[in-house]
């Protein structure tokens, strides 16, 4: 058993990887710089940057109603994993404010063993247990534990927290269902073009965010699409109980000659969202 001490930023903007390094990527024949995105009158722009076929950062900005908010993320890498982690956030319209810097270093299964942080966000303490595949995120809180289980690729297939219990199930690199206390379900369909953000460069981000959701807790887990590491692009999501809180999305593309996706378009809110490639 292996016990970690970990930082948490109350703004879910936390930092962990796992050990499997499983995972094949998708080789894109193009790479994704940034986003144009248009939904119910908000627009927004995401920018992305690279090192050595690496991400290093991502820039996004929405205009909702005139009212701005820009986050910008920069990540450092050591040896292909992330070892500095720096965001900021500005709500422009509510004058909100946040910068962080979170620092790792890594055991030698690629786990994380040591991270620290400092910014003006308030931190949290977890405990992280490394248990075969289980991994336990102990609280100094009472009652706020959780224990999560993930397979080869690193994704999380089986989540506990209090009374409750989510099981994901995966099929051919897609996740295709949620199952939330064994009754209710979100199911997922997918089509058979190549996903834009399946790449190495974003390999190793996909598993930290894996832990982000993990942080982030049981709302961000059933809402989560798992777009950075899906093979292929999500055409539907259906839930069979509307207490689950899931509206049902439907989505279509159009395509490059290579298979990517040039646009996305969503059946609510008459979403668009234009993929960018170098």
């Amino acid at each position: 058993m292996t016990r970690f001490i970990f930082l948490i930023s109350c703004l879910f903007i936390l930092l962990s990887c796992n050990s499997s390094d499983d995972e094949a990527p998708t080789s894109n024949p193009a790479v994704l710089i940034g986003t144009n995105l248009m939904i119910n009158g908000v627009s927004g722009t995401t920018a992305l940057t690279y090192d050595n076929n690496i991400l290093t950062g991502f820039t996004e900005v929405f205009n909702a109603s005139g009212s701005m908010s820009d986050r910008e993320i920069q990540l450092e890498a050591t040896n292909g994993v992330i070892t500095r982690y720096t965001e900021s956030y500005i709500d422009q319209g509510s004058g909100f404010t946040c910068y962080i810097i979170l620092n790792f270093s890594y055991d030698d299964l690629n786990r994380i063993d040591a991270i620290t942080g400092e910014g003006d966000c308030p931190l949290n303490i977890y405990t992280i247990e490394y248990i075969n595949d289980t991994v336990v995120f102990d609280s100094p809180l009472p009652n706020e534990d959780k224990v999560v289980k993930m397979n080869q690729d690193g994704r999380i297939v089986y989540y506990e927290y209090k009374n409750l219990i989510l099981d994901m199930e995966y099929e051919n690199g897609n996740l295709i269902s949620k199952t939330r206390n064994s009754s209710r379900t979100i199911n997922y369909s997918y089509d058979s073009k190549v996903n834009p953000y399946r790449t190495d460069a974003f390999l190793n981000f996909g598993k930290i965010q894996e832990y982000i959701k993990i942080m982030k807790g049981t709302n961000v887990l059933m809402e989560d699409l798992d777009d950075y590491r899906n093979v292929n692009n999500l055409v539907s999501r259906t839930s069979t109980h509307s207490d689950l809180g899931i509206d049902d999305l439907s989505y279509s593309y159009e395509y490059h000659s290579n298979n990517l996706p040039d646009k996305r378009f969503r059946s609510v809110g008459n979403g668009v969202t234009q993929y960018l490639y170098e």
